[in-house]
């Protein structure tokens, strides 16, 4: 709490008026961020309803530029700390749904192939994403967390594009990693 009443230039009795406790503190925190990325990600989605791959791709770009704020610690710290808020807030059987989802769509629109156990790739990148966060001492030298997080997900979507997939996430920004 002093090391966040100094940032915002305000007293810890001020933040205490706002807040019952830490832990208050830091729920507010995670609903405001959820909602504002369940937002934007809603948004992309929408605009790119037609082409499935380049909204991967564009949620792919906004999520890394949201991991460049984070540091590693922090999910670290929430795994040790308050393991309760991370089920809350992960929410792995909806998010996997979601994606199922999605990348049904993008089968139907021709740019994912069909016939891939879709359940098992989507656990095999989850699997990926939860190791990152004990592997940023360990990446290779000038490699970020966000960088590995791009590079592991622009493979995940190579291996099961279809030939209009992966001519779309050739030409995205995020394609050429």
């Amino acid at each position: 709490m002093d090391c966040v009443a100094r940032k915002l230039g305000i007293s810890k009795r001020t933040l205490y008026e706002i807040f019952e406790s830490k832990d208050d503190m830091l729920i507010s925190a995670m609903e405001h961020l959820k909602k504002t990325h369940a937002k934007k990600l809603e948004e992309i989605f929408r605009r790119n309803d037609s082409d499935m791959m380049k909204a991967l791709t564009e949620s792919l770009t906004y999520h890394g530029s949201m991991m460049k704020n984070i540091n590693v610690s922090f999910f670290l710290d929430m795994e040790e700390r308050y393991p309760e808020m991370r089920d809350k807030y992960e929410k792995q059987e909806q998010m996997m749904a979601t994606m199922e989802k999605v990348l049904a769509k993008g089968v139907e629109q021709g740019v994912f192939l069909p016939g891939i156990n879709y359940q098992l790739y989507l656990q095999m990148l989850t699997v990926q994403m939860e190791s990152l966060k004990r592997m940023e001492s360990s990446l290779p030298s000038g490699m970020s967390i966000v960088d590995a997080l791009q590079a592991i997900t622009i493979g995940f979507l190579r291996s099961i594009a279809s030939e209009k997939g992966r001519k779309i996430l050739d030409e995205s920004p995020v394609g050429s990693l």
